[in-house]
């Protein structure tokens, strides 16, 4: 009969090599393009991958025992192609479930070695085609070690169940069926190298639908396929409402946002104050905030919450919620009380400049600034020299020094967030300091679509003002 039909028939519990198990690998590939797909677009959702390659593997095992039928093989390399399918559809089968399940801690110790266990009928399938096993020895071991780590997998499967996951109740049924129907046959045609013919086992694991010969574990399987498509539909359709939902919250808190910051837009008799804020994303961490005094002078606060979305913008609405209700006006105190305020309250931290302007009497006025970690001004193109003291909601107990500078009526005073010094072209250069302090001294719409145009990175705000003459 020759070694190599005598291989062939050991290797039938892979169980995809006839026109019964086309269907069925047919759709398996079909499930597994689209589980493909899905993780393209999720990369972190591994379940995926390990659906697609079981779904993929099924295929291109059917065409290699397909083709080893008309093309001749040298026996050793029909083995161990032939070991190595039967090997790793049941691997990426039970780590598919290891990566849909989260399986961790001492389950997931004993599922690795069951896998382990799977790979062990390559070498043993070598010996034998060298005469030094029994060649019914591979595909025992390699049934007796999925029947382990199926049983396995079934009652993990089972648990998520009881707890009443709804993906493991869809996919309970066909799961167990699909294993019930695998694990009988392997063991049925490992046994039958010994003891039951090939002809008396068929009406065991096959039946004909009119002239088509259709295999039990096709039917199963395909249950499964089924079930795993029915979940991935569940999940897109969860994930599309979470998606919209999402972007109804962002709307809603952008929307906020805008409403907090244009209020700050109020008149500022003495000064002509120019701002400009574009989020890097629907909610942003940037804020700037102006109170005219009574006397005459400005209060002015500029700075950037570290983070992004929902959570930074929430922390601009304490600090401008605070800002309204503070009498202080020097800048020091200021960043003092916002830095009380925010500490232990958001999960990061604010850079923060403040500015109070006094009014102009003679052309000449003075510029209290305090410096919490953030750019320093730039007046009238040129940057400031300053300290710059701890960002607030780090240390409880933080002071912040106070600079003075004159100013005259014309001048320009500027101020920017990270985002524009940040902002970063293709050709991954920054925009940089010297870029910054160029074009400091024009309007602030210009500072900020530059910056934007040059790469939008971050959030970019850019306040300026401009001492009435």
């Amino acid at each position: 009969m020759g070694l190599l039909p005598e291989l062939q028939n050991i290797n039938q519990n892979l169980l995809i090599s006839s026109t019964a198990y086309l269907w069925g690998n047919l759709l398996g590939a079909v499930v597994g393009l689209f589980a493909f797909g899905f993780f393209i677009l999720n990369r972190q959702r591994t379940e995926y991958l390990w659906l697609a390659l079981y779904g993929f593997s099924f295929i291109l095992a059917s065409l290699h025992a397909e083709t080893s039928l008309y093309i001749a093989q040298p026996a050793l390399q029909w083995t161990l192609l032939n070991s190595f399918f039967n090997s790793f559809i049941p691997f990426a089968f039970i780590q598919f479930f290891v990566a849909f399940l989260g399986i961790r801690g001492r389950a997931l110790a004993l599922i690795r070695f069951l896998q382990v266990l799977l790979f062990v009928p390559i070498p043993l399938a070598l010996f034998a085609i060298l005469g030094h096993l029994r060649l019914d020895i591979p595909s025992k071991f390699l049934a007796l070690a999925f029947l382990s780590g199926s049983l396995t997998l079934f009652v993990l499967l089972f648990i998520e169940y009881r707890r009443r996951n709804p993906e493991a109740a869809i996919l309970i049924l066909p799961t167990a069926l699909a294993l019930g129907v695998y694990n009988v046959g392997t063991v049925l045609l490992a046994l039958s190298i010994l003891h039951v013919s090939a002809a008396s086992l068929r009406k065991y694991l096959f039946f004909n639908w009119g002239f088509l010969p259709i295999a039990f574990y096709t039917v199963t399987l395909s249950c499964f396929w089924l079930a795993m498509g029915l979940i991935m539909l569940r999940r897109t359709h969860r994930s599309n409402r979470q998606q919209a939902r999402l972007a109804s919250e962002l709307e809603a808190a952008r929307s906020v946002q805008r409403l907090l910051l244009a209020e700050e837009n109020a008149p500022t008799p003495g000064f002509a104050v120019e701002s400009v804020y574009l989020p890097a994303a629907e909610v942003g961490g940037d804020f700037f905030f102006t109170k005219p005094q009574p006397d005459g002078s400005l209060l002015v606060v500029v700075g950037d919450v570290s983070g992004k979305g929902v959570p930074a913008a929430l922390a601009v609405s304490t600090i401008v919620g605070a800002l309204r209700g503070c009498e202080l006006r020097s800048p020091g105190p200021v960043l003092t009380y916002l830095n009380r305020v925010l500490h232990r309250h958001i999960s990061g931290f604010a850079t923060c400049c403040a500015l109070h302007l006094s009014p102009v009497e003679d052309g000449r006025g003075v510029c209290t600034i305090a410096n919490a970690g953030h750019i320093p001004p730039y007046l009238n193109g040129r940057a400031l020299e300053m300290p710059g003291d701890i960002p607030l909601a780090i240390l409880p107990d933080s002071i912040y020094d106070e600079t003075t500078v004159l100013f005259a009526s014309g001048d320009r005073i500027t101020i920017v967030s990270d985002g524009v010094l940040e902002a970063t072209n293709p050709q991954h250069e920054l925009f940089g300091f010297d870029r910054t302090e160029a074009i400091s001294s024009r309007p602030a719409m210009h500072i900020g679509e530059t910056a934007r145009a040059f790469g939008h990175q971050d959030d970019i705000t850019v306040v300026s003002l401009v001492v009435d003459a």
